[in-house]
């Protein structure tokens, strides 16, 4: 079962290795950056990540 992933700023990065059969994004990489918990959240479900 594929899994989508989103990792936090406050995550390094490097933890994506670990999770090869799943798909794994970085707030960064989404243009996420910045935004914090209830609206990183909303912004991550709209975004269909």
């Amino acid at each position: 079962m594929l899994m989508r992933i989103l990792l936090d700023e406050c995550v390094d990065w490097r933890l994506r290795d670990h999770f090869q059969k799943h798909q794994v994004v970085t707030t960064k990489y989404a243009g996420l950056a910045g935004l914090k918990n209830g609206r990183l959240l909303s912004a991550a479900e709209g975004s269909r990540l």
